[in-house]
């Protein structure tokens, strides 16, 4: 037999293209056992003896060709690699169709989904959370409805930098331009109205979308899924004391009906804001170094309450029913479909890059690798598969809860 040996790292580099190298901490893959009163939303398991490995194949730009990739996956979509132009994966959220089912079923329920369009116009930095906390209980009900707090405050410059302050002079916010820690310029959010008009659940992004209609048209407490999928996530002291609270005013569109799955696909880029009068503020928690976000917009009715809970002086409600209704809900739309959902805890510990290596007979045969860095969060990440009921072969790997809502929901549509 011949033996087909290629210097993949020479290859790569001639393209200008580079492979990560991610190891995980991993648990075992576990079924989600109700009767044992666990949920998909149980507390990652404290075990994660098994080592895996995954890969990623970016470009020069950073743009992505392979992400997540098993070695096995990785070494499957080699081939092509080699011997055809690469497109870069698009970050577009899937199963579009089954989340638009959701949306007509809701509309024969008498609900309705709306989508809208926001622009930002100014990124603040808080400096003083006691003193913004004061300034929004000050806040009367005329001014809630247009600008808020920063009608309230006074705008002061010096050196090119803006500072919003209080009326005795206090600094509470700093301007910034930073655009790392700034959200999209013109976030697209969705929500769904009840028969009369009013907003049972809000500011939903397009990725949460499915798993949040699932839980309306499943009777779940709106209360909870704002909770569990819209508010800051469970964060640690330290997380709190590190976590940066950014302040960002604006511009909203007029919402408009969701009608069809192109109106999902397009995700609002038509709706124009910029003639719009209405105004929103929102609060979003941010952790530096790594920029990384830790909650959605958090309106300023709400931001008491969050910073109540994250500091330990107000308790959060007990979702317990809730967790299992939803849990119950998704499994059995599983069982329908003669799959078992397991999860998958694991944790990020490092990322490499990789040099010299080979591919010898359809396998990466050797490689070494340089650790570029350790992994920036310590936050364990479930991750959840369908397996086949009678063969115990995995159709979907790697699914967020989000997705796998959505990927359950799409799936059923084959058999109609």
């Amino acid at each position: 037999m011949t033996m087909i040996q290629i210097a993949l790292g020479s290859f790569l580099k001639e393209q200008e293209l580079a492979i990560n190298y991610l190891t995980y901490s991993s648990s075992l893959p576990s079924p989600i056992r109700l009767e044992l009163g666990q949920t998909l939303f149980s507390k990652p398991i404290a075990n994660l003896d098994y080592q895996q490995e995954r890969f990623q194949l970016y470009d020069q730009y950073g743009q992505l060709f392979a992400d997540d990739l098993l070695k096995g996956e990785f070494e499957r979509l080699l081939p092509t690699i080699l011997t055809k132009e690469l497109v870069p994966m698009m970050f577009e959220t899937p199963y579009l169709d089954g989340v638009f089912s959701l949306v007509a079923s809701l509309s024969e329920l008498g609900y309705q989904v709306v989508i809208y369009r926001q622009q930002r116009l100014a990124s603040w930095q808080v400096l003083e959370t006691n003193l913004l906390l004061q300034e929004l209980a000050n806040l009367n009900e005329s001014s809630e409805g247009s600008q808020g707090v920063i009608n309230q405050l006074e705008c002061q410059e010096k050196d090119n930098i803006m500072t919003l302050t209080n009326q005795v002079g206090e600094a509470i916010m700093l301007e910034t331009n930073d655009t790392r820690l700034s959200h999209e310029d013109e976030p697209t959010y969705y929500a769904v109205l009840d028969e009369a008009g009013e907003v049972v659940l809000g500011k939903i992004p397009l990725e949460l979308l499915g798993l949040l209609l699932f839980g309306v048209l499943s009777g779940i407490s709106p209360s909870f899924l704002h909770a569990e999928f819209l508010s800051v996530e469970e964060l640690s002291d330290i997380e709190v004391a590190e976590s940066q609270l950014l302040f960002e005013n604006y511009r909203v569109s007029l919402p408009h009906k969701v009608e069809s799955i192109t109106d999902l696909v397009h995700n609002g880029e038509h709706i124009c804001v910029t003639d719009s009068q209405n105004m929103v503020e929102e609060y979003y928690f941010w952790k530096p170094p790594a920029y990384s976000r830790l909650s959605w917009g958090i309106m300023p009715k709400d931001l008491p309450m969050v910073l109540g809970q994250l500091a330990g002086n107000q308790g959060k409600p007990d979702y317990t029913k809730e967790k299992m209704v939803f849990s119950e809900k998704v499994l059995a739309l599983a069982a329908a479909q003669d799959l078992t959902i397991f999860r998958v805890d694991r944790l990020l510990m490092s990322i490499s890059d990789t040099d010299d290596l080979e591919y010898t007979n359809g396998e990466i045969s050797d490689f070494t690798i340089e650790k570029r860095q350790q992994a920036t969060s310590n936050k364990i990440e479930t991750v959840f598969e369908a397996r086949c009921v009678h063969t115990g072969e995995v159709l979907f790997p790697d699914l967020t809860l989000a997705n796998l809502v959505s990927k359950l929901v799409s799936y059923s549509l084959l058999d109609e």
